[in-house]
């Protein structure tokens, strides 16, 4: 194997470099700097979803759990996010079928033992856990709203 001259790989290896040191400096620009929509992500609803514990099983939509993950990791787990690939089918149906409130939905997430949901709050699942007497608002913004499984039905 004949290795290239090193002088037809140094303007490369140059190049990789500086990006590197730009992308890793502190006082990076703005660009490189991962910011969230705060009219699409729930960005304000984030302190009630700390506050709520480590112990928490959270469904919310797939591009919200990545989002809770990037900020809350370790602190929060979720139950659905952007990786829907690596679940698998049946997983992934399951999670839409109760994200959209579809027959059934009360009883995945009972059987995923979640105790808080975090979503949209045009969600069809919003509106069928505002009629629940098993669930409570913790949190509401134009964005998001965030229920709790009441201490009642966590033990039931």
């Amino acid at each position: 194997i004949r290795r290239p001259p090193r002088s037809t790989l140094f303007p490369y290896t140059t190049l990789f470099r500086s990006i590197f040191v730009l992308l890793r400096t502190p006082g990076s620009p703005p660009k490189f700097r991962p910011q969230y929509d705060p009219s699409v992500y729930p960005e304000e609803a984030l302190a009630a979803v700390r506050q709520m514990g480590p112990s928490t099983r959270m469904v919310t939509t797939d591009i919200w759990g990545g989002y809770l993950i990037y900020r809350l990791y370790p602190d929060v787990r979720v139950f659905w996010d952007g990786r829907a690939d690596f679940y698998g089918t049946p997983y992934n149906l399951a999670a839409l079928d109760a994200l959209m409130g579809r027959p059934g939905w009360d009883k995945t997430l009972a059987a995923n033992r979640i105790t808080a949901v975090l979503v949209p709050v045009d969600q069809p699942l919003a509106s069928l856990l505002a009629q629940s007497r098993d669930w409570h608002v913790v949190y509401r913004d134009q964005v998001a709203i965030l229920f709790q499984l009441s201490s009642a039905s966590k033990t039931s």
